[in-house]
């Protein structure tokens, strides 16, 4: 094992997005803490809302991911999915009191069956799929490493990397579909106009915001914000450096926000990732410092008394 340890280090090593060198920062390990309790909320909580719609599933129409290779007729029983989400909300919670190393693996694992069972009959959103990549990071991390402090440190540099190249591809693949005409706000008012019927259907009622009338009246308006949108996502290519990344994720995170005002698609669980991720990690630290300073103020003190 530690053979393995050291090869995939030497490995992840070459990389920059991987540091297993430098100084611990304070409050560091608390945000890595707190990211970690994230992700597993978001995971055990996707996994109930599958469970759910799965109960009304009567058949596998469209086979998605495992499913290819193993009939999943035996996940559509009402109760199979409700007992698989439980089993991956214990295997979150051993992972996370790191009391079975694999635990992560196994969730992992029973989360491909809820996923591919859930999004059987066609429609294949990628909003959960931020948070499974974060939960593979954790799964594989700790079979790599057995030092703590390197697995974890492996695990942020998996979601550096995840990030980075999910949202260049996205943008290479809107690149590919139609070229720089993609940013033209044309197709800005198509989209929101769009989601307006969406609404009006479900609602009745016909009530665009003041930010969707102007951006699907005014092309200018629609380009810039299409064309600012596609740069954030090319841009996500410094997340891959700790001096621009702050940088990257608050521009991502502006991105979702724009997407959610103007097209009414909330991504909340990457959102909410990346809120995390931006955030200084310095605000982590505030705690350690005031006790810090306590305990210099009363050694002082005591000092001061002899």
């Amino acid at each position: 094992m530690t053979n393995l340890s050291s090869a995939a280090a030497g490995l992840l090593g070459g990389l920059s997005v991987f540091d297993f060198t430098s100084a611990e920062l304070p409050g560091e390990a608390r945000r890595r803490r707190v990211f970690e309790a994230l992700v597993m909320i978001e995971c055990a909580w996707a996994n109930l809302v599958w469970a759910e719609y799965i109960e009304h599933v009567e058949s596998i129409a469209h086979p998605l991911g495992i499913a290819h290779h193993v009939p999943l007729d035996w996940m559509l029983d009402g109760r199979v999915p409700w007992l698989n989400a439980a089993l991956i909300t214990a295997c979150l919670a051993l992972g996370f009191a790191r009391r079975v190393r694999w635990a992560y693996a196994a969730a992992l694992v029973l989360m491909l069956f809820q996923y591919a069972a859930r999004y059987s009959i066609g429609e294949i959103p990628h909003g959960a799929n931020l948070i499974g990549m974060c939960l593979l990071a954790f799964a594989t991390a700790p079979l790599l490493f057995r030092d703590r402090l390197q697995a974890e440190r492996c695990v942020m540099g998996f979601v550096w990397l995840s990030i980075s190249v999910g949202y260049v591809s996205a943008a290479c693949c809107k690149l590919v579909a139609t070229g720089p005409t993609w940013i033209r706000g044309e197709y800005m008012a198509l989209s929101i106009h769009n989601k307006l019927v969406d609404a009006f259907a479900k609602s009745g009622v016909y009530a665009p915001s003041a930010l969707q009338d102007l951006l699907a009246e005014q092309r200018w308006a629609g380009t810039l914000f299409s064309a600012a949108g596609l740069a954030f996502e090319l841009g996500s290519v410094f997340v891959l450096f700790a001096r621009w990344r702050p940088f990257a994720l608050g521009a991502l995170v502006s991105l979702h926000l724009g997407i959610g005002f103007i097209l009414e698609i909330w991504f909340r669980s990457a959102t909410l990732v990346l809120v995390l991720l931006a955030v200084p990690v310095s605000w982590f630290a505030w705690p350690a410092r005031e006790r810090l300073a306590s305990g210099t103020s009363r050694a002082a003190r005591s000092a001061d008394l002899s």
